[in-house]
């Protein structure tokens, strides 16, 4: 059985599964950690309480697109009623008598719209990373299904959307009676692809992102440099298109040699004799000056305090949260609003510049 959050990269490459049977999962990096954080604010207030300071915005923002995602799809109207909202509950993809496919929905309102049994689902994304729009999503579609399937809820219809950490909420797709059931039919020959022996791995910057395969002995194709490299013409002999798919391949070597690098972190982490010729050596040491007033102290027979003041550079992210503090204590203003109150305040002394130009993919 597969995980709905897995869909788009088996979609993309069959032969991952078989590649990565019997790899733990990896340590959770930092930001893996703050989505858990903030995934476990939204469903309970006393989580929310805990939750560390510079999460809390962004929880902020994600309930409000929930509830204002809540209130498009079941407004407190005649017609409409909500029953009851279901949390991180396993649901299953099943298909003749199997479940094949496996998640857990954020979240999940049962309700009626005039008369017809509907959820909502939401899938919070609190990662950094953009996602496909609902309508092209495999992981909603599949809860989609997994949640329309459930003999207890009796669905009729399902709306499902993505709550991002940045950006407006997603417009819900919406999957009928008549649609439901076609979509189970791709789930099914999608997860069908997979099992088969000699699936046929099929390296990309989506299908390897997660993979516990890659650079590793269980995936040829990205341990070693990709063929097609070395089979391309000169650079000044590339069409504009063969241009387009080096800068892709060299998106996935780049994440192949990283994660190749993490791997061998981790065994010299553990064994400092893992890898012949190489070390873990010990981090920059780099000082720090907090006390403002203690150092001008030091200093204030040597300079002026105008001379001083210019050795500054105000932090932001400190000024911001005292500002957001006070806004919230003295006016009751906070969430966006806030952001675009203190946006307004520091705008006077805010010097903006332009970063360097950077290669970016292009949208479809």
């Amino acid at each position: 059985m597969i995980r709905a959050s897995n869909i788009s990269r088996y979609r993309n490459c069959g032969g991952a599964p078989a590649a990565e049977a019997g790899i733990p999962e990896r340590e959770a990096k930092s930001w893996t950690t703050d989505g858990t954080l903030i995934h476990a604010a939204l469903e309970s207030p006393e989580a929310f309480k805990s939750l560390p300071e510079h999460l809390i915005d962004t929880a902020e923002w994600m309930d409000l697109s929930r509830q204002y995602l809540l209130d498009k799809v079941f407004p407190e109207q005649e017609g409409y009623e909500r029953l009851q909202v279901i949390r991180e509950q396993p649901f299953f993809v099943k298909y003749d008598g199997e479940k094949i496919i496996s998640g857990h929905p954020d979240f999940v309102q049962i309700g009626t719209i005039f008369g017809k049994r509907t959820a909502l689902i939401l899938d919070f994304k609190a990662g950094f990373l953009e996602v496909p729009a609902p309508e092209a999503n495999d992981q909603l579609r599949a809860y989609a299904v997994a949640v329309w399937q459930d003999k207890e809820l009796k669905i009729d219809e399902v709306y499902a959307s993505i709550i991002p950490r940045f950006g407006v909420a997603k417009t819900p797709v919406y999957y009928s009676s008549a649609d439901l059931p076609l979509v189970l039919l791709d789930l099914a020959d999608m997860e069908k692809a997979t099992r088969e022996i000699n699936a046929e791995r099929v390296p990309s910057v989506v299908a390897c992102r997660y993979c516990r395969a890659r650079s590793t002995s269980r995936c040829p194709e990205t341990l070693y440099p990709d063929k097609r490299l070395k089979e391309m013409p000169s650079l000044i002999a590339l069409s504009p298109a063969q241009k387009g798919e080096l800068l892709d391949l060299c998106e996935i070597v780049r994440g192949n040699i990283k994660a190749l690098q993490e791997r061998l972190w981790d065994e010299l982490k553990e064994d400092p004799n893992a890898v012949d010729g190489w070390l873990l050596a010990p981090g920059d040491v780099r000082g720090s000056i907090p006390d403002v007033d203690a150092c001008y102290q030091i200093v204030s027979d040597i300079m002026t305090q105008k001379e001083f003041q210019s050795c500054l550079k105000v932090a932001q992210k400190p000024l911001k949260d005292a500002i957001k503090n006070w806004l919230v204590e003295k006016e009751g203003i906070k969430g966006k609003a806030a952001a675009a109150r203190i946006k307004t305040i520091l705008a006077p002394v805010v010097v903006l510049k332009q970063a360097e130009e950077r290669l970016e993919k292009k949208t479809p």
